[in-house]
């Protein structure tokens, strides 16, 4: 039996490549597959960053192979796929890449139901939303989703879904660190594009200035090599110690390992959230999406807390509301074949600096 894997695992993002083997696991599971190919846009470079993590997917590494990904082309000679963009059905993405590339793209394999969708169902406000929901959930041999809310949305389309928590948490538990050691002092701070605005930076800004006398290093992580990265030398003009942290170099256990040296975090990664919070640390989450809200739904909260987190909502609403204005004017705003080239350029070389 042949399987594949499609999904958006080749973006130099901490978060999907963590998924990524806990996906890989979680299929060779429940699935009694001879081969399972990977779909990506770059796969020397996910092979190497497979490779270097082989010991967590160890029992299956040599069934795995790497083809190259098609945005709306069908994939023929497969018995099952296993769609991966756990973000697709979302109305924060513009046509076809809201789901409807995978209509299009990939309509036998709906039609025939030989499919499984993993990750996000997001919350569908819009009637071509929920069209496209009707089009593609109740076909799924298996849904399998992160977060109650998308399991309450799935099950009324599919009753073949199922509850299973953030996958990277199945590779967390693969790995035994020391979560309590003496250097345990490190401040650590993530943001990205979406979110990058004066009401997330003041946040940030207060973190560092309610830390002033703990002497923690800070450190910035940026989840997206791509995007986050990009902010680290604009950030460090307001934090002049502030320390740049390159996990492309590292495995994911050295990468755990240094999560734990942390006494806490601000951040608007989920991933970045995740670690921290798996590890016990402090976390300062910056919402600027469903997801973020999501799963910090999921979890428990004192009542004695309510003063605080009426303040954080309050916070919280600002944010989204400059990360919806930003939205609309990237989306008012089509640069043309030009200025893309220029804006290429720029991030070539900004992405040169960080590395060097």
């Amino acid at each position: 039996m042949k399987g594949l894997l499609k999904g958006y695992y080749w973006y130099k993002n901490l978060g999907d490549e963590i998924l990524l083997l806990g996906v890989i696991n979680r299929i060779f599971e429940n699935y009694k597959l001879d081969k399972l190919d990977i779909s990506c846009g770059d796969h020397l470079r996910l092979r190497r960053r497979v490779d270097r993590n082989k010991d967590l997917i160890w029992d299956n590494f040599d069934k795995l192979d790497y083809v190259a990904h098609k945005k709306f082309g069908y994939e023929f000679g497969y018995d099952i796929k296993f769609f991966g963009w756990w973000e697709v059905l979302t109305e924060q993405r513009t046509f076809p890449h809201n789901g409807y590339n995978l209509l299009i793209g990939e309509a036998p394999t709906v039609l025939m139901g030989k499919y499984v969708i993993l990750w996000w169902i997001w919350t569908p406000t819009k009637f071509k939303t929920k069209a496209l929901y009707r089009s593609i959930l109740p076909f799924a041999d298996k849904i399998v989703v992160r977060e109650k809310k998308s399991f309450e949305i799935a099950q009324k389309y599919n009753k073949n879904t199922v509850l299973h928590n953030d996958f990277a948490y199945d590779i967390f538990q693969k790995i035994k660190i020391d979560t309590k050691k003496e250097e345990s002092a490190k401040l650590f701070v993530n943001i990205n594009q979406h979110i990058y605005n004066e009401t997330a930076t003041r946040k940030i800004m207060d973190v560092v200035y309610e830390n002033r006398d703990s002497k923690l290093e800070k450190y910035y992580v940026p989840c997206d090599m791509e995007d986050d990265a990009k902010i680290y030398h604009e950030l460090k003009v307001k934090i002049d110690d502030l320390k740049y942290y390159n996990w492309t170099r590292y495995t994911v256990k050295e990468i755990l390992e240094f999560f734990a040296t942390a006494d806490l975090g601000v951040g608007a990664r989920l991933h970045f959230l995740l670690l921290l919070h798996w590890l016990g640390k402090k976390t300062e989450p910056l919402f600027y999406q469903e997801k973020i809200n999501k799963f910090f739904d999921d979890k428990p909260e004192d009542k004695k807390d309510e003063p605080q987190k009426q303040e954080k909502n309050k916070n919280n609403e600002e944010m989204e509301k400059d990360v919806e204005k930003k939205l609309q004017e990237q989306k008012d705003k089509t640069p043309t074949d030009e200025e893309k080239t220029i804006d290429k350029t720029a991030e070539n070389k900004d992405q040169d600096k960080v590395e060097k």
